[in-house]
Formats: structure tokens, sequence, C-alpha cells
């Protein structure tokens, strides 16, 4: 009688300890997947390569720009404060679906839309591109170019 009592214990020992396994590794934060890149001398509507979003994916859709410079057809360098980035999804025949803007401080900090749910290709664009002196937002026309020298866009 003793032996079964032990086989028992060991079976829902070994039964608990599978199962909070198993929950430990449902709950791991999700990997997001990216790119990295970067872009030199760009204008305004300039646009990343396409990626593929199933719609399930748990993370966020999101761009991140370091160290955004400006440089003018007379090469004049000055450092961006922010570029307005857009975010579309191919659809098909008809115009890509806009899936709002946002804007990226240049300084290595995310800019997000969120999480994506419906499964599709996905572009951001370079939309608006300014910089800020003493509290005073500067827009940058077409002359000019941004250079980030270092990007990363995760979905």
């Amino acid at each position: 009688m003793l032996d079964k009592r032990l086989g028992k214990r060991r079976r829902v020992a070994a039964l608990l300890a599978s199962t909070a396994l198993l929950w430990g590794l449902a709950s791991t934060p999700a990997v997001a997947a990216g790119f990295t890149s970067e872009m030199s001398r760009v204008a305004t509507g300039f646009s990343s390569r396409w990626w593929s979003e199933n719609g399930t994916e748990s993370a966020a859709t999101r761009v991140r720009y370091s160290d955004c410079l400006n440089v003018s057809e007379i090469d004049w360098r000055a450092v961006f404060g922010k570029v307005r980035v857009h975010l579309w999804r191919d659809n098909g025949i008809f115009p890509d679906h806009n899936h709002g803007r946002v804007t990226s401080n240049c300084n290595n900090t995310w800019a997000s839309w969120g999480r994506m749910t419906s499964a599709g290709s996905y572009k951001w664009t370079v939309g608006q591109v300014w910089s800020t002196d003493n509290g005073i937002d500067y827009v940058w026309k077409n002359a000019h170019r941004l250079t980030v020298p270092a990007l990363r866009t995760e979905w």
C-alpha cells in the first residue's frame, strides 16, 4: 500500500511540474520580428521595404530612428528634431491603406502604431521632417535630404 501511495504522489508531482513548465513557456514574451537599416540623403516620400505581418503578432509595429541629419543641396548639416512616419498596408489594386502616422524624435526612442490586427504587406514612408530650435519648429522642404545612420523597424 505504501508503494502505491508513493507512485501516485510521484505521478501528481510530475504532472504539476510539467504543468508549471508549460505555463512558464506560454507566458514567455514574444520576440518581435524586424529589420535594421539606414537611410542616406532621402527626401520626404521615401519608402521602406515591404514586410509581411500575419495579424496575430502580439508585438506592436514600431520604428526607431537614431542620429538624424539634414543634408541640403549645399551640404549644410543640421541635426533633425523629428520625423513624421506613415504606415501603409498593401491593398492590392486599390490604393494602399494608411494606418496612421507617428513621430520619431530621432533620439533612439520608439514611435509605435500599436499592434496590427490585419494580415498583409506593410511599409512606412517618410513624411514631414523638422528641427526645433528654442521651441520653434522649422520644417525642411524638399531641397533638404534626411540621413539616418541607424534605424530599426519591428512588428
